[in-house]
């Protein structure tokens, strides 16, 4: 059963580019105290796919550096600005393409490599709005109202989803199992775990 994981990066520091902020050692920290969680959880990670923000680069280098496996990185430039339902369109091509194409270091792309366990390596708001979102089943969607959709959680997993209602605290994740990355939709992802540093 694929695993997604969705993280939000290590605490940054302050840069005169919002994308080149760069990991305090606090950051650093929290993301080696999470790769050994992931690890505990999920065992290795086939794909993460991280935006082209310094931070959220770096929050990867530090996981893998705590002993996190990350056999492929994505480095997709647009996750920084487009949001959940452009990352969730993303995570649904990954059952069509598996990451030919997107990944070029790895020889065995061409061959369709099954993403299996993904990470994805992101910001607030995307990263609660998109796991509220799939945690939650559609017929509970608030209607627009402003609220978050996950304010309407129901049902397993809502006790687990409650505790990120109000967002991710810097490098939190989220773990859940999906029936195929083609069928991401609302309240179609059982929320495993929520890890904190």
């Amino acid at each position: 059963m694929p695993t997604l994981v969705l993280m939000r990066h290590g605490e940054a520091g302050f840069a005169a580019r919002d994308r080149a902020r760069p990991l305090t050692p606090r950051g650093r920290e929290e993301a080696a105290s999470q790769a050994r969680a992931i690890a505990r959880v999920v065992g290795g990670i086939d794909v993460a796919i991280v935006s082209e923000a310094t931070r959220t680069r770096q929050t990867l280098v530090a996981l893998r550096s705590a002993g996190l496996a990350v056999a492929r990185v994505w480095e997709e430039a647009s996750l920084y600005a487009r949001g959940g339902e452009g990352l969730l369109e993303t995570l649904r091509g990954l059952d069509r393409c598996g990451i030919e194409g997107a990944v070029r270091e790895s020889a065995d792309a061409e061959g369709g490599v099954k993403a299996e366990a993904v990470l994805v390596v992101g910001h607030e708001p995307t990263m609660s709005t998109l796991a509220g979102l799939l945690a939650t089943r559609e017929k509970d969607l608030p209607e627009s109202r402003g609220r978050a959709p996950f304010r309407a959680l129901r049902g397993s997993g809502a006790a687990r989803a409650d505790s990120f209602r109000y967002g991710f605290s810097t490098a939190m994740a989220v773990v859940g199992h999906v029936e195929s990355w083609s069928s991401l939709a609302p309240g179609r992802m059982r929320i495993v775990d929520v890890l904190r540093p």
